[in-house]
């Protein structure tokens, strides 16, 4: 008998909510989803300063949750600049590093690096998925806009270039950036030949790249192993696929370590030295 009283009441219940859920309108459903992912979303505490229109990174924690709010749609601010400092922290949580950009919302401001710092990190991942051809890498305090160098190695084997996977064309803009990159290849006092698929992966259409790459310091290593350039898609040292009407202007800065040579490949596309393939009417 218990077990019949306790049978009836938790379908009473059932049928209750299932009353209740009928009786909401889609836009109440609507309201109650958008309410739950939103609890789950991260939160953006970064620190803005909010008259230089900058978003404010001293540490490795808080550059990899700015990559993480981008990527998930949560920054407050889009729209505004990234002033680097000197990072401190952890260096391992690069780990959870994420492409910055996305299709939807490309990267399209300045980042801004402090004097005495650098960019130098090692990641899995390209530092952007989606850049604007007019986003600049500049030094803070400089009058001019000094580029500041930006140097990448790949922590472990993958897919994806090093600087950028794409590179678009902001059509609101006839000013385009210089990015001037350091291919990292090797890392520590064990070196590591971790494959990545070039500086840049695709250049989409009428997209303009100006592009100084300064080759990296091998140290004593002469162990016979060449750098892998590789992926599935087009692959090239410099960029793997260039759109129809983009174009690409490359100065290539430092001595080359002769006792190294360039694996360039790709399993299932075009593979070329500095590009690997080139659309009509696009100009290297």
């Amino acid at each position: 008998l218990k077990k019949i009283k306790l049978s009836k009441r938790i379908i009473s219940v059932i049928i209750v909510g299932t009353m209740i859920i009928a009786s909401m309108s889609v836009l109440g459903i609507k309201w109650l989803f958008d309410e739950f992912s939103a609890s789950a979303a991260m939160t953006d505490d970064l620190t803005c300063d909010d008259t230089k229109k900058a978003y404010t990174i001293n540490t490795y924690e808080d550059l990899v949750k700015y990559s993480q709010l981008y990527k998930e749609g949560s920054l407050s601010h889009y729209e505004y600049d990234v002033a680097l400092g000197n990072l401190t922290g952890d260096i391992n949580v690069l780990n959870n590093f994420v492409s910055i950009g996305t299709s939807e919302n490309p990267f399209k401001n300045k980042i801004i690096v402090a004097q005495g710092s650098s960019i130098n990190f090692s990641l899995k991942v390209p530092f952007f998925d989606y850049i604007y051809d007019t986003s600049s890498i500049v030094m803070a305090d400089s009058a001019t806009d000094q580029i500041s160098n930006v140097t990448l190695s790949r922590s472990a084997d993958g897919q994806g270039a090093l600087f950028a996977n794409n590179v678009l064309h902001n059509t609101n803009s006839d000013t385009f950036a210089q990015w001037s990159v350091t291919a990292d290849f090797v890392r520590g006092e064990n070196p590591q030949y971790n494959a990545f698929s070039g500086i840049i992966g695709t250049i989409e259409s009428k997209a303009v790249v100006n592009l100084i790459i300064n080759r990296a310091e091998y140290g004593d290593n002469n162990d016979g192993k060449n750098i892998n350039i590789s992926g599935s898609e087009n692959v090239g040292l410099v960029c793997g696929t260039m759109k129809t009407g983009s174009s690409l202007s490359v100065t290539i800065q430092g001595n080359p370590d002769t006792t190294k040579s360039y694996d360039v490949k790709s399993t299932s596309n075009n593979a070329g030295g500095f590009v690997g393939e080139m659309e009509s009417n696009s100009v290297l």
